[in-house]
């Protein structure tokens, strides 16, 4: 993790709180090379001492106000420089949001399916008391 990060100015100039504004610090000096944040909502929550559900809160505030976009089925946050998207150094980027997908992120994992247990009742099964 980067000690510094670039944010715009922007940011004071809209009605969030404190804690509003540090969500979006933390995740302006979690950005990968893709330009997407690196971090979970829970990793989110917990850099701002806040559940999971106000970082969900939050960045829909931040989405409104153009300064993340969230991309994917997987909600990838993505931070926006003057209402585009760009590079690590704010600059704008020429190539489309749906191009720059990542493969893989850890912003939102996948989560994997599990196998389901094998719960049938073996064919010469009869009830007796001590089963019920």
């Amino acid at each position: 993790m980067s000690k510094f990060t670039i944010m715009p100015s922007k940011i004071f100039d809209q009605d969030l709180d404190p804690a509003s504004i540090a969500l979006y610090a933390f995740m302006c000096s979690q950005i990968n090379d893709d330009g997407f944040v690196d971090a979970t909502y829970a990793q989110m929550g917990e850099a701002c001492g806040r559940s999971k559900a106000w970082v969900v809160e939050n960045i829909k505030k931040l989405q409104s106000s153009k300064l993340v976009a969230l991309e994917g089925r997987a909600k990838w946050v993505r931070i926006l420089y003057d209402g585009q998207y760009s590079d690590l150094n704010g600059q704008p980027a020429e190539r489309s949001l749906s191009s720059t997908i990542p493969i893989h992120t850890t912003t939102n994992p996948i989560k994997k399916e599990r196998k389901k247990p094998n719960l049938s009742l073996p064919d010469n099964f009869t009830p007796t008391n001590e089963n019920m």
